[in-house]
């Protein structure tokens, strides 16, 4: 159990303690895991001892360090040509499905919300104002609502999807993005992040974009572009 694992580790001395540390790192290796993999398993087990030394079980604490990771990814958002021709593949299409991905797009883009946050979106976070719409968006590791203004074309985007949305008899109090297929039985069900994946990688290629389009890359674009109209000023897009 993960009390036996504890006690385990937290009954030895510190340098046995660290020795564990370092055979289990060299085990998880061994077994052929990812550097990320392993690094997350370590970084549990230094928090752990942090906590332990925090309310005096012991008084030290593992040191072992994680394995470096090269990142792999393609992080690169799309260029500004290739968003434009996302968006014009959708300005292609009707229905409710195109106007549902086409306020998707914009709010990940012009607004650089993850796709987590997009999706966990409800109808009352909506916020029609006076100076225009906004949304109460919950952040990555906050715990409250940002009130995060909106463009006019990303609100237009929004405003048509909320229109078409009651068309599918979807409550007024639940996800503001859902599903839109004809199976009764997922369809008006909140969205997910897989569907919003998906439904980017196959815009991005349709719109003939060369690489994978990824939500994040979206949200990476975003920021890209507000370095490029700030000259750089690296506050003021971090506020953004």
């Amino acid at each position: 159990t993960v009390e036996d694992a504890a006690r385990a580790l937290f009954g030895r001395s510190h340098g046995e303690a660290n020795l564990l540390a370092l055979k289990y790192r060299s085990n998880l290796l061994a077994r052929g895991l990812a550097p990320a993999t392993v690094s997350r398993r370590l970084a549990a087990v230094r928090s752990l001892s942090a906590l332990a030394r925090r309310i005096g079980l012991v008084g030290w604490r593992i040191e072992v360090e994680s394995v470096p990771v090269e990142p792999l990814r393609d992080c690169r958002g799309p260029a500004e040509a290739e968003y434009v021709a996302l968006l014009s593949v959708l300005d292609r299409r009707r229905g409710v499905k195109a106007t549902r991905d086409r306020a998707i797009v914009r709010l990940m883009h012009d607004c650089a919300l993850r796709r987590g946050e997009v999706v966990a979106l409800d109808v009352p976070d909506v916020l029609d104002e006076t100076d225009g719409m906004a949304l109460a968006v919950l952040g990555k590791g906050r715990r409250e609502k940002v009130r995060v203004t909106l463009p006019e074309p990303t609100r237009d985007a929004v405003q048509t999807w909320l229109d078409a949305r009651r068309t599918l008899a979807a409550p007024d109090a639940g996800p503001l993005f859902v599903n839109v297929s004809r199976d009764p039985s997922v369809r008006g069900s909140r969205l997910t992040g897989d569907a919003v994946g998906q439904l980017v990688g196959r815009l991005g290629q349709d719109a003939g974009v060369a690489r994978r389009i990824k939500p994040h890359g979206l949200r990476h674009g975003a920021i890209t572009k507000a370095l490029d109209l700030t000259n750089g000023d690296v506050r003021r897009v971090a506020s953004f």
